[in-house]
């Protein structure tokens, strides 16, 4: 089992810790990164696509079939799958000033079988036949959920997904957020103090978790 709170021995320890933390903080691994190109030209009505379920029965890895990028896989249920959508959806239609072309398809129109140009290219054709400016793909690799509580786990939780906009009429990505997070404890990261503190010390959900990646991209997406 693992303790997030740290007992009173600890103290000392943990103060110091927090100031190294916070003095060498900008050298920390992020669990964001974000991609844009130079200008990726307007963008006003954003169709949004259903996340592709981008895991295997069991653990493994699997390559982005836009990125290339590899990413550890478990496997993650439909429901996860149709959480992450509906949030995404959510959230762009309450924080940015797009227009958000209703989901209303099958979520298996894009296969991630099939080679990259050609997706990117199904994805291009879809967006026009809706008269997209552009459109919003999401790939899920990991939802895993914490077993435990939030002051001790067994398992923490584990979240890794991929979003890109692709411009239909430059037919290119021109936006790519990705979040790829197993969550530790302070001792086990002590340059996530910004991130610990924020999570008030607590072992998080991954719906959680996944709600507060999706908050911070959708941050980061271009102005329309």
């Amino acid at each position: 089992m693992i303790l997030l709170r740290c007992n009173f021995k600890n103290i000392t320890f943990l103060f110091f810790s927090i100031i190294f933390s916070l003095t060498f903080s900008s050298c920390a691994s992020q669990s964001i990164s974000i991609k844009l190109v130079p200008d990726p030209g307007p963008i006003y009505n954003l169709m949004v696509i259903p996340f592709k379920n981008m895991s295997a029965e069991d653990s493994g890895t699997a390559a982005g079939p836009l990125s290339g990028r590899v990413f550890m896989t478990e496997k993650v249920s439909e429901e996860s799958v149709d959480f992450m959508t509906n949030s995404l959806v959510t959230l762009i239609k309450k924080r940015t000033k797009f227009n958000v072309i209703p989901v209303e398809f099958s979520p298996n129109i894009v296969s991630p079988d099939i080679i990259n140009t050609t997706e990117q290219k199904r994805i291009i054709d879809l967006g026009e036949e809706y008269n997209a400016d552009a459109v919003l793909a999401g790939y899920i690799y990991r939802f895993r959920d914490r077993k435990g509580s939030r002051f001790s786990v067994e398992t923490p939780a584990s979240v890794a997904f991929v979003l890109h906009i692709i411009s239909v009429s430059g037919q290119r990505i021109v936006w790519t957020g990705s979040f790829d997070e197993t969550q530790q404890s302070l001792f086990e990261n002590l340059l996530q103090i910004k991130t610990f503190i924020k999570r008030k010390a607590s072992w998080i959900t991954a719906e959680q978790m996944a709600d507060d990646a999706l908050t911070d991209l959708i941050k980061a997406l271009p102005e329309p």
